[in-house]
């Protein structure tokens, strides 16, 4: 299946892209990559992983990797990141997916006279050189990315590094999802509430961030409108609205006892409730039966 990873950063992300890549070593197991851009320009490293893990290969090179943008891959079978010069400019890509009207494409490639593929290995044409190939056909990264994914058939998304920015693209249909992580939710490296977008929002509208609390957290009060208005300019978007715990508990169709909540409204109970109830005591209704040992 194989899986990717990407890190922009204001500073040296080497570190992240090899911990983030690593950490998806197991959707496969036969190439893993990485490339990375700084000063220097484009750095990039392919190993085989078959036989051996992708720290043990890849430490070693990490000295040499420095950039603020890079993209890392766990393939399948084909050798990723590619670095491709065009008319676009110099990018490195990675995908993940399975294209399956491969040959097809390759074919109407050739047909213009004007293509060759050179990642050719023992499964024959590398289907991230045929994504390069589809994506240079236009004026641009973007429409070039809209170009490729509307004549795939399969499932291909994909990572493409410029000299300055990441693209990310999911496959038309979601078979292989993209998750783009946000800064303001990164709770496990927070050092300070103001981390958070409404703790933000909520100093700049009251001149300090812990004011009001409980109105900003009501979804029915002007202060949690105006904080989710502001949170929206902060962040670029034209439309925001937080998700409310009973609507989450609603979608999902199970008691709210069966899940974790923890982030939500800090209740800590439904461990207990699912699994660690003594043998003598008496199930609530909404509870699962601890199992049997």
């Amino acid at each position: 299946m194989g899986g990717f990873f990407a890190v922009a950063s204001k500073t040296d992300c080497a570190v992240d892209l090899f911990y983030g890549t690593d950490y998806h070593s197991h959707l496969g197991t036969m190439r893993g990559g990485m490339a990375m851009v700084g000063e220097n320009g484009f750095v990039r490293v392919i190993h085989d992983i078959s036989n051996s893990q992708f720290r043990s290969k890849f430490e070693d090179d990490l000295p040499k990797m420095r950039g603020t943008l890079g993209i890392g891959v766990i393939s399948d079978y084909e050798d990723q990141p590619l670095i491709i010069g065009s008319h676009l400019g110099t990018y490195a890509i990675v995908t993940v997916g399975r294209i399956l009207n491969l040959d097809k494409l390759a074919a109407e490639a050739f047909r213009g006279r004007t293509t060759h593929f050179s990642e050719m290995g023992g499964a024959g044409i590398n289907p991230t050189e045929l994504v390069a190939t589809l994506i240079n056909r236009e004026n641009s990264f973007a429409e070039g990315i809209r170009c490729a994914q509307e004549l795939i058939e399969g499932s291909c998304s994909l990572l493409l590094l410029t000299e300055d920015a990441i693209y990310a693209a999911r496959d038309r249909l979601g078979r292989t999802p993209v998750a783009i992580g946000c800064k303001f939710l990164n709770f496990s490296r927070s050092k300070s509430a103001l981390d958070l977008a409404a703790r933000k929002a909520i100093k700049e509208l009251e001149g300090e961030d812990d004011a009001h609390l409980d109105d900003y957290a009501d979804p029915a009060s002007r202060r949690h409108a105006d904080m989710v208005e502001r949170i929206g300019q902060q962040l670029g978007l034209t439309s925001l609205k937080y998700q409310k715990l009973g609507d989450l508990v609603t979608a999902i169709g199970l008691p709210k006892s069966r899940l974790c909540t923890y982030c939500w409204d800090g209740a800590e109970s439904c461990c207990e409730q699912l699994w660690l109830l003594p043998p003598s005591a008496e199930a609530p209704a909404d509870t699962i039966s601890p199992p049997a040992s």
